[in-house]
């Protein structure tokens, strides 16, 4: 037997998005319809909600974008490691 012949392979997938984007979503959708919100008035608190509503837009591209990654691959070696065409020796 060769050494390729004893190593074990198992596939890596991104988890389910689905839970993670309504928990984004929704605070985004609250945050954006605020019933007579005036930024002249809460001028800090305006701001602190566009940063929250930018970082939150920004997390769901990356969870979209990770999720929708092709998957990868695991090769357990006696020697080494393979994640994604790389190697990690032990």
């Amino acid at each position: 037997m060769t050494k390729d012949s004893l190593a074990i392979t198992d596939r890596i997938k991104a988890p389910n998005p689905v839970k993670t984007l309504i928990g984004l979503l929704i605070p985004i959708i609250i945050l954006t319809l605020p019933p007579n919100f005036d930024p002249e008035r809460h001028f800090y608190l305006y701001y602190i909600m566009l940063v929250w509503i930018g970082l939150s837009i920004a997390a769901c591209i990356f969870i979209l974008i990770n999720a929708l990654r092709k998957e990868g691959q695991l090769q357990w070696g006696t020697d080494s490691l393979i994640i994604r065409k790389e190697r990690i020796s032990a």
